[in-house]
């Protein structure tokens, strides 16, 4: 249905989690860097904005379920995340997700759905807190505790990594070009939000913005589903509209 396929790609593009993936090589000789220069490229890495706007192709597969939908992104810092899904051009949901709820409507089924985020992370057993959705939406990487910053040489990259207030965070960092290739959040109970970055190339005034992802999230204790993401349209600091009016014949079953 389309209601369960949406969810599953709201949610999978929302909370993320890890399994193994590809380690870039290099032919180049390995370049020593310190873990200060590693947290500079992170820093680096980061986007600084007000507004963020983008259009993304979503290819999403399980083995219960695969399929493709496109999206537009917005999100207007600390404020407001509003995407809407689309399918043969068609729009088949909506998003809207304030500091404190998240909203989803069906236009097909005239249907809503409305949820704290507390909510939202109860049922899913993740953590949606709104800064760190928005981080990726964008493709931030959350910025590590200097004090507990440690790195390591793994292969051909670097990993760098820091724990503080029961989270861990790592960053797997190309010693040469300073580009971050994967960054991942674990939390106190062992599970690893991840996400890879790459197709690194100018997005407005940045110079190196990854315009590809790659998302992998749970779907039970056995089975994890991926998603590939491509970004287009890439805009900063552009105010955009987020209409988001649910009509009154809409319908819910939640409370």
């Amino acid at each position: 249905m389309i209601k369960q396929g949406v969810l599953f790609v709201c949610v999978l593009t929302l909370t993320l989690i890890s399994c193994k993936s590809k380690k870039v090589q290099t032919t180049e000789t390995f370049k020593e860097r310190t873990a200060d220069q590693l947290a500079e490229a992170i820093e680096d890495h980061n986007v600084n904005y007000d507004w963020f706007s983008a259009k993304a192709k979503i290819h999403f597969k399980s083995s219960y379920d695969s399929g493709r939908v496109s999206a537009t992104v917005r999100v207007k810092k600390d404020s407001l995340i509003w995407m809407n899904f689309k399918k043969f051009g068609l729009s088949m949901a909506r998003m809207q997700i304030t500091t404190d709820s998240i909203y989803v409507m069906y236009p097909f089924e005239n249907y809503y759905e409305r949820k704290s985020i507390e909510d939202y992370s109860e049922l899913y057993g993740i953590d949606l807190e709104f800064k760190k959705i928005q981080s990726f939406l964008v493709g931030n990487c959350l910025i590590p505790d200097e004090a507990n910053l440690r790195s390591r040489r793994i292969g051909e990259e670097y990993e760098l990594y820091a724990s503080s207030d029961g989270y861990t965070v790592k960053y797997m960092i190309d010693p040469g070009s300073l580009k971050v290739n994967e960054h991942s959040i674990i939390d106190t109970y062992g599970r690893e939000v991840l996400i890879n970055f790459s197709d690194y190339k100018k997005a407005g005034k940045h110079k190196n913005y990854s315009h590809k992802r790659t998302y992998y999230a749970p779907i039970d204790s056995n089975e994890n589903a991926s998603a590939d993401i491509s970004i287009s349209d890439v805009e900063f600091n552009v105010p955009k509209s987020t209409p988001f009016n649910i009509p009154s014949h809409y319908i819910t079953y939640d409370n």
